[in-house]
Formats: structure tokens, C-alpha cells, sequence
């Protein structure tokens, strides 16, 4: 009974190694292949970034082939939302574009979108040493295709004190 068993791990282990060079000479592209939700498990765990961005990339094509349902895009919107709050971890603009994706076909709701809103662009000041204020504003965490514009303006009021009286 062993042996049989040590036969067929055998016989599954060839098999696999033979499935992984035959793909390997014939550069077959798994990721179109496989199923959404395990790309999800794989961009979740893969400690690899370019990886991770291929499997975004994949992610898109199927949503712009309509090959994702409403249920499975929403996920991924919460997912993207999720990640570009996380300051710790590296951004990747794919879910930026994603979410953007999101946006134009009516995905998003207001919450959301004032949530990617807020986390797209970081507010700096600093004051100088000659006591001058300096300001500054930088669009980060967002996607790469410039699908969104964000318009900021301020009001600037002086005070005039009389120095006189």
C-alpha cells in the first residue's frame, strides 16, 4: 500500500514538473487562466510587487472585457480603498486604476470616492527659517492612466495690524 502511495506522488510530482516546462518552453501566460478570485489570494499574498502588478493588469483586461460581475468588482473597489489607506505598505497604481475604472461606470459610491479623494493627494507645510510658510501638494496613491482630476483652491485673508496705536 506504501509503494502505491509513493507511486502515484511520484507520478504526480513528474506531472507537474512536466505541465511547468512544457509551459516554460511554449510561454504559455498563466494569469488569463486563472480563476478572479485566486488572483485576488495571489496580489493578497505575493510578497512580490512587479507580480502583483501583472496580476492587477489582468485584473483590468477582465473588467474591461466585462469578464467580472458587479459583486466581484465592488470587492476589488473595497479591497483597492483598503490598500491605499495602509501607509505601511507600497502602492501600487493599478489599484488606482482600478478604483478609477470603478468611478467611470458608476461603481463607487460618494463615501467611497471621497475616501480615494483624500488619499490621493498629501498636503505639506513647513516654515522656513525666515518664518515663511511654505506649501505644498503632491498626488500620490492614485492610477496611472489620469482618468481623474483633482482642482484645489484656498483663500489666503492678511491681517493688517497698525503698528501705531
Amino acid at each position: 500500500m506504501i509503494a502505491w502511495l509513493g507511486v502515484l506522488v511520484l507520478v504526480l510530482a513528474l506531472g507537474w514538473a512536466a505541465t511547468l516546462a512544457y509551459a516554460k518552453v511554449r510561454n504559455i501566460r498563466w494569469l488569463p487562466h486563472m480563476p478572479s478570485w485566486w488572483l485576488t489570494q495571489v496580489e493578497l499574498s505575493s510578497s512580490d510587487e512587479s507580480w502583483k502588478y501583472y496580476v492587477l493588469q489582468e485584473l483590468d483586461v477582465r473588467i474591461a472585457n466585462n469578464n467580472l460581475s458587479k459583486d466581484q468588482r465592488t470587492n476589488l473597489i473595497d479591497l483597492g480603498l483598503e490598500r491605499q489607506s495602509d501607509l505601511t505598505r507600497p502602492w501600487n497604481q493599478a489599484w488606482g486604476d482600478l478604483i478609477e475604472q470603478g468611478i467611470i461606470d458608476g461603481l463607487v459610491t460618494g463615501d467611497q470616492l471621497s475616501q480615494y479623494a483624500r488619499g490621493t493627494v498629501a498636503i505639506n507645510s513647513e516654515t522656513d527659517s525666515t518664518g515663511h510658510a511654505n506649501l505644498w501638494f503632491r498626488v500620490h496613491r492614485a492610477g496611472t492612466k489620469g482618468r481623474l482630476r483633482f482642482g484645489i483652491s484656498w483663500r489666503i485673508d492678511y491681517l493688517i495690524v497698525d503698528k501705531e496705536k
